[in-house]
């Protein structure tokens, strides 16, 4: 029994709908550390209303 599956690249845009995501692999924005160790912290953003906070 073959199968095919559709394999698309996860984009901001497309995932919109549902919120926002994270890439863990690359992931982008301010760190600590250089070389082979790096802490990226808060890679996401809850929005409170007029306020937002920060998880990872």
């Amino acid at each position: 029994m073959d199968k095919k599956v559709l394999i698309k690249q996860l984009t901001g845009e497309a995932f919109k709908t549902y919120g926002s995501f994270a890439n863990m692999l690359e992931p982008k924005g301010p760190k600590l550390g250089k070389g082979s160790v790096k802490f990226f912290r808060d890679m996401g953003i809850l929005s409170l209303g007029q306020t937002f906070g920060d998880f990872a």
